[in-house]
């Protein structure tokens, strides 16, 4: 044997002299790099910069890459970040610089990054989406992102009330639906439907046919209730937007303030106790406007976030009632990239591509530089777990890999966007790495590290995923992937931590097909 050329192997393998990386593997590489050329060289030592904030806690670190010449690396701890440069730590009077953050150690590994010159927004599933603002080596600003407008969805009312029917009968007869315990309808809602979300009586559907108070309605069954138990509070909501007219004062300019007043009673939070339409967005006449307060339940003040057509009266079924698709209630961004000159964000299976050149702009419409709404629908609907801006916008799910195209050398916009499935192996949670013209991932259970590519035979660009652990899967048989990193100099290096806290690298150089793992162990 003359080589070390593929790395450590796994005992799977022993038995197999007939493949050709038989002769260049090894039992075990503990502590060395493998050299592309073949070779074995010991791993370099550790230097010790700084002790982290809390040593009993975990800890994460991050690059953060203005240029080639003005890198950081980030601290990230428990509620704090702070700053290294040059090898040192970042100090100020003596202390190291840090800011607050509201990420806790167990979040720490979800937290996802998308950089932009001196601008590094933060997502995690849990939290708002905030961004990290250099504006000098000592001086950094970390706040909460507003969306200017978020996209948005129809959801319906949620209100804060229990659910009481009199009769549990065949779809197409009439029911009396009893709020318990609160306020719940108003005169809009006639021709919504009432739908039940979880409980015994999940699925079951009724359509308000008749408005008699504020806690009573008539319904016809859609699909029948199974039983007569109350439905709790939070198991149930009112489908669509108040089935009325809306007018709108002012239709210009944007952040001006203005009135949106509808036919009928429609408007919900004008009491302590209901759902509350304040925050939420009307879609009216091709504007959008942001409601910040109620005057009854058929006045709100609104603020203009998109320009509107007119001022003529929308009907019925022609303006929407929309909240954001962020929220504590619906879940934050929690993986996002670059691509065409769009900050794209996830909202569980839809991507979502900001207004062109207007980052935190998520305003619709049918212009090409509008912005882009698209759910990624399959046979099973998979949260995105990943999104990397390549030659094409990969989405990468927990059930499968996607790409977004706008068609034949064309951007994707509003109206133009096609998605095709690519393979179906799934991702976790852990960011992937882009190295040339290939993606590498970790695989959903967290065992496998596979690149993304196009086919090298491919004409029409197909998609494979092969897996880098083929020949090493004892190296994740007893632990998991949980992080990433990739080292370009002076050798190209995949580094992934472990969960048992065992480091891995992987000398990558897939043009010479020298796909060579080794374990790193260090006292800590």
């Amino acid at each position: 044997f003359f080589s070390f050329g593929a790395g450590e192997v796994t005992p799977l393998f022993y038995a197999r002299p007939d493949v050709e990386k038989y002769k260049s593997g090894a039992e075990v590489i503990l502590n060395f790099h493998v050299l592309a050329h073949g070779g074995v060289t010991r791993r370099p030592g550790l230097r010790m910069v700084a002790e982290c904030k809390y040593t009993d806690r975990t800890a994460v670190v991050r690059p953060f890459q203005f240029s080639t010449t003005q890198a950081f690396i980030l601290e990230m701890g428990c509620s704090y970040t702070r700053f290294y440069k040059s090898n040192a730590q970042v100090t100020s009077g003596g202390s190291a610089v840090e800011i607050t953050t509201p990420y806790q150690s167990c979040q720490l590994y979800d937290v996802d990054f998308v950089q932009s010159a001196d601008v590094l927004y933060h997502l995690h599933a849990d939290c708002n989406v905030r961004k990290l603002e250099r504006y000098a080596d000592t001086c950094w600003r970390f706040r909460t992102v507003t969306f200017q407008p978020p996209p948005s969805f129809e959801f319906g009312a949620r209100p804060i009330a229990a659910l009481d029917v009199d009769a549990t009968v065949p779809a197409g007869s009439d029911l009396t639906a009893t709020a318990l315990y609160n306020t719940a309808f108003l005169n809009a809602d006639v021709g919504r439907e009432i739908v039940v979300t979880a409980g015994t009586n999940a699925g079951a559907r009724a359509g308000i046919k008749a408005f008699t108070s504020t806690t009573v309605v008539t319904a016809t069954v859609c699909e029948p209730w199974v039983s007569l138990a109350d439905v709790a509070c939070g198991s149930w909501k009112i489908t669509d937007s108040p089935k009325t007219t809306a007018t709108v004062a002012a239709a210009t300019p944007v952040g001006a303030t203005t009135t949106v007043t509808l036919g009928v009673a429609g408007w919900r939070g004008t009491t302590a106790l209901d759902d509350t339409d304040c925050g939420r967005f009307v879609l009216v006449n091709g504007g959008t406007f942001q409601i910040t307060s109620l005057t009854s339940t058929t006045v709100a003040n609104a603020r203009i976030v998109g320009e509107a057509s007119g001022t003529t009266a929308a009907q019925s079924g022609a303006w929407s009632l929309e909240e954001s698709l962020w929220s504590t209630t619906n879940g934050f961004p929690e993986t996002g990239d670059f691509f065409e000159d769009r900050l794209y964000l996830n909202a569980g299976h839809r991507f979502i591509g900001s207004k062109t050149s207007d980052y935190e702009n998520f305003a619709v419409g049918v212009q090409d530089d509008d912005a882009v709404y698209f759910p990624l629908n399959a046979k099973t609907i998979n949260t995105i777990r990943a999104i990397v801006g390549a030659r094409q916008l990969q989405l990468l799910t927990a059930g499968g890999e996607f790409v977004a195209t706008g068609g034949s050398d064309n951007p994707i916009t509003p109206t133009n966007v096609r998605t095709q499935s690519e393979t179906t192996h799934g991702t976790r949670g852990v960011s992937p790495l882009r190295i040339g013209d290939v993606t590498v991932f970790t695989s959903r259970a967290g065992k496998q590290l596979r690149e993304f590519t196009v086919r090298a035979d491919s004409i029409s660009d197909v998609y494979v995923a092969p897996d880098l652990l083929l020949l090493a899967e004892h190296l994740t048989r007893d632990a998991t992937i949980v992080d990433l990193a990739y080292q370009r100099e002076p050798r190209s290096t995949i580094w992934a931590v472990r969960s048992d806290g065992v480091l891995l690298a992987c000398t990558y150089r897939r043009e010479e097909n020298v796909v060579a793992w080794s374990r790193h162990t260090t006292c800590g």
